[in-house]
């Protein structure tokens, strides 16, 4: 309601006060998803990227079909995009983009990409984040960049002006957040470290 009273017309879906924490995940039902997307469409409002939390990475298939499932869901609300979080257990590297690679095609027949974002682990940094896009190649594959995060995650080490060089060509969205030291991304941008323009100016 804040979101369509401040007279945006675009809302991201991400946490919530639910059981799985967010709005949308691979535990809901195609009903669930659609009375997410009635709600949002009630308020005049469009999805441009769902998060929708973790996949089962016990193997390859089981992966593909969580991310199958949720790309039906995001389908059913309405979303543009799904946003995925990406990993921090090498092992589950493979089965992981492996998977991603097995669902880009059929995300796009339900007229949905699949982007990945900065958000630690395996997918900190825009060199790890151009890894990933060039194992899964594919080009509904994309980069959902996080300046904030990219800081955030380095502790204040890396700079995202320095770091958007390396996924030029790949983004397609971004999470607009600042950073504050020590740990603090739930600044409004401008408010922060992040020079947005800077940024902008590498992709």
């Amino acid at each position: 309601d804040a979101i369509a009273e401040a007279g945006m017309k675009y809302v991201g879906l991400m946490t919530a006060n639910t059981k799985s924490h967010l709005v949308i995940s691979v535990g809901d039902t195609l009903e669930e998803a659609l009375r997410a997307g009635e709600e949002v469409k009630k308020r005049g409002l469009i999805i441009p990227s769902d998060y929708g939390g973790e996949i089962n990475l016990q193997k390859r298939e089981s992966a593909v079909a969580d991310l199958r499932h949720l790309i039906d869901l995001c389908a059913a609300a309405g979303a543009k995009t799904v946003l995925m979080g990406g990993i921090g257990k090498p092992e589950h590297y493979d089965i992981y983009f492996g998977a991603i690679a097995d669902c880009c095609d059929y995300a796009a027949e339900k007229k949905l990409g699949l982007t990945i974002k900065p958000h630690g682990g395996l997918n900190a940094t825009g060199p790890q984040l151009r890894k990933a896009i060039e194992k899964v190649n594919h080009k509904n594959f994309t980069v959902w960049y996080d300046a904030g995060n990219i800081i955030y995650y380095s502790d204040g080490k890396l700079n995202p002006v320095d770091d958007a060089a390396a996924v030029d060509g790949l983004v397609t969205g971004w999470c607009i957040k600042d950073y504050r030291p020590p740990k603090d991304v739930y600044v409004t941008p401008g408010a922060g470290r992040v020079d947005f323009r800077a940024v902008f100016a590498k992709l």
